[in-house]
């Protein structure tokens, strides 16, 4: 059986130049994507995953971001994994918002800090298995080697 390449684009740029780079303009994706087929490999790109804003019915930050990238995947025919939706629904429903680092339990906490932008190995864990429930939804034919 011949091994499947998946490249996944995962953008951690921010400000104004990352929303140029990737609003309503197909053309700057496509030399990744045409690279990662050449490769025969399949490109997929992944959504931002929101800060934790997005506790107890918070807002959805980086969602502007992550709409780009969802137009840009239809414009080049590239699957998305919207991570950034699925883990602002998971953290949405997380009520009551950890009141300090001692109670956190998806984000980095130094001390009885939150971070409230960087995961510790939970929230890592946690978005894996929503990056893994993306690549299935979007047929890539990896299921068979899921390992839950």
């Amino acid at each position: 059986m011949r091994a499947t390449r998946i490249f996944l684009g995962i953008p951690y740029l921010f400000g104004a130049a990352a929303m140029a780079l990737f609003s309503g303009c197909s053309s700057r994706g496509s030399g990744a994507a045409t690279g990662a087929r050449a490769k025969n490999a399949i490109p997929v790109l992944v959504t931002p995953p929101p800060r934790n804003s997005a506790y107890c019915g918070g807002g959805r930050s980086l969602a502007n971001y992550g709409q780009a990238m969802i137009e840009l995947g239809a414009a080049d025919k590239v699957a998305v994994i919207d991570l950034g939706i699925k883990t602002w629904s998971y953290l949405n429903k997380s009520s009551p918002k950890p009141a300090s680092g001692d109670t956190e339990m998806f984000f980095k906490v130094t001390g009885t800090t939150l971070d409230g932008t960087h995961f510790q190995e939970n929230g890592a864990r946690i978005m894996a298995g929503f990056v893994a429930d993306g690549v299935g939804e979007a047929s890539l034919g990896l299921d068979a080697f899921r390992i839950n």
